[in-house]
Formats: C-alpha cells, sequence, structure tokens
C-alpha cells in the first residue's frame, strides 16, 4: 500500500489571497528599499526574455547597457542595444537613455538604419 502524501492544515485561517497581498506588499518595500541604494550598490538582477543589463565599459557606475534579445520583423532581425543612464533623486529612480543601437541582419548596416532614426526614453 502507498502511504497518502501529507495533508497541508490551514488552521491559522489565513487565505491564500491574503499571503498573496502580504507577499506583494514584502516585495513593494523590499523593492522600495532597493531602489534608495546608491546607484553604485545596484546588483544587476535577471531580467526578463533573456535581455541583460551590465555596466558599461569604462562608462561612470550610472551608465548601463540593455541588450533586447533578437525580434523578427519577416525576414528582419533586429537586436536593440540601449545606452541608459540611471540617477537616484531625492523621490524617484530616473532612467534615462537616449542612445539605440541596432545589431542584426546585414539589412541595417547596408540602409544604415541606425543614421535614420533617434531615440530618447525617460522613466
Amino acid at each position: 500500500s502507498v502511504p497518502n502524501p501529507p495533508r497541508i492544515n490551514n488552521n491559522d485561517g489565513v487565505s491564500r489571497e491574503k499571503l498573496s497581498k502580504q507577499r506583494q506588499e514584502t516585495e513593494s518595500v523590499a523593492l522600495s528599499q532597493y531602489m534608495t541604494l546608491p546607484v553604485e550598490q545596484y546588483a544587476l538582477v535577471p531580467m526578463p526574455l533573456n535581455s541583460t543589463l551590465s555596466r558599461m565599459p569604462g562608462g561612470t557606475t550610472s551608465d548601463f547597457e540593455l541588450v533586447v534579445p533578437p525580434v523578427t520583423f519577416l525576414w528582419l532581425e533586429v537586436q536593440p542595444v540601449v545606452h541608459a543612464i540611471v540617477t537616484l533623486e531625492e523621490d524617484r529612480v530616473r532612467i534615462a537613455g537616449d542612445r539605440c543601437t541596432l545589431r542584426g541582419s546585414p539589412f541595417i548596416s547596408r540602409v544604415r538604419l541606425n543614421e535614420r532614426f533617434s531615440f530618447n526614453v525617460e522613466s
């Protein structure tokens, strides 16, 4: 005879919704505390969708490079690489970027696509 698996008893009366809300509040506090650290102390966390975020070689402690995974449009593969500057202000973290380079298919260089757009983002 196979033993029965152990049962999880919820005798404390805490619902899944309440546990989920507590977890979100804890994560929010942790994120808020993390975001108030000096930029130099930021740990580079794993990024979604296999993108990467790393410090710019030779840059300041505020200079980061964000590499987005390649995206394919019909026959054209494009991989954006963004230079981002992260600054800590009194009440927020400011992330700005004014440079983006497209990598990918040879077509990008052939038509000099990187010379044909401007890029500016701030959050």
